[in-house]
């Protein structure tokens, strides 16, 4: 598969994140976002973006969480 030169978006992240109830292992995120064409190296800086932005978390198990638009429980 050819690689595009671009890093996915905060929204591309968050859509497979939010596509599961559980979330997902990073290798499974790799995995989606590297089946859309993008190279391992830019996933993982996605993945770090989103990250440091707050979007989304390392939840119990290993799995990322999209946090985006998840209201707190007060």
């Amino acid at each position: 598969m050819t690689h595009t030169d671009e890093i996915p978006t905060d929204a591309e992240v968050i859509q497979e994140l939010a596509s599961t109830d559980d979330g997902l292992r990073p290798s499974e995120l790799v995995e989606r976002l590297e089946a859309s064409g993008h190279s391992y190296e830019n996933v993982v800086r996605a993945v770090q973006r989103v990250l440091d932005r707050g979007k989304a978390v390392l939840g119990d198990g290993g799995r990322f969480i999209a946090v985006e638009g998840l209201e707190v429980a007060a």
